[in-house]
């Protein structure tokens, strides 16, 4: 139920009487601008910008490079990504980084999952993927009744209620409200790499093939 407690916007804080009005309010005022020739060069975004890290509103090409000095040191800061992994679809600045990159996809996971098959490059990912085996839900929406294991999980969940689409494809500029739909758009739209998923139409399609009757010809 949408109460006056949690009615309050996350980025800056401004209150509202319901759900519908706060998502107006994000699309209008936080929601990132769908960018023109996005990665090329700063220049060509669109100002104001959303951070793709934490979505605090980014004025200017001047303090976005505050910005990440200040909030993210541990990222890398938006420059132009060439060089795209056709496996994964994530964008590099040069070939030497792509090649390193693409070594993850083949060494050995060390890492091993005691409750499931997965394994991981390093103790970090493991100890965040071994959340996903327990039943504990720390993180809740303040807008429905949802809780999730991690705050990445509650971060991706609450976009769907504010409409913001924080992860731009470097290519042509399409904007995503998760990080793997926009993999999925460069592997299928930009890379022409068949889809590993199957639609739900098509899998419907498929279910209902399997119980009609068999067809002889005599």
């Amino acid at each position: 139920m949408w109460s006056v407690r949690s009615s309050g916007c996350r980025t800056c804080g401004e209150q509202f009487s319901d759900a519908e009005a706060l998502r107006l309010h994000h699309r209008r005022e936080h929601a990132r601008p769908r960018p023109r020739n996005y990665g090329k060069n700063l220049r060509h975004i669109a100002w104001p910008s959303v951070c793709e890290h934490c979505s605090e509103v980014i004025p200017n090409a001047r303090e976005c490079w505050s910005h990440f000095r200040r909030k993210h040191p541990d990222k890398n800061y938006p420059i132009q990504k060439n060089y795209i992994c056709d496996i994964c679809g994530k964008g590099f600045r040069g070939n030497a980084f792509l090649v390193y990159h693409k070594r993850t996809h083949f060494e050995e996971r060390a890492f091993k999952c005691q409750q499931c098959p997965k394994a991981f490059f390093n103790r970090a990912n493991l100890q965040m993927h071994e959340k996903t085996h327990s039943e504990h839900r720390p993180h809740a929406c303040s807008m429905c009744s949802k809780a999730f294991k991690c705050k990445g999980a509650l971060d991706r969940h609450f976009r769907s209620h504010t409409g913001v689409k924080p992860y731009a494809c470097e290519v042509c500029g399409k904007a995503f409200a998760q990080s793997n739909s926009r993999k999925l758009h460069v592997r299928t739209v930009h890379l022409k790499q068949p889809s590993p998923y199957v639609s739900r139409a098509r899998l419907e399609r498929r279910n209902r093939s399997k119980e009609q009757p068999a067809h002889f010809l005599y």
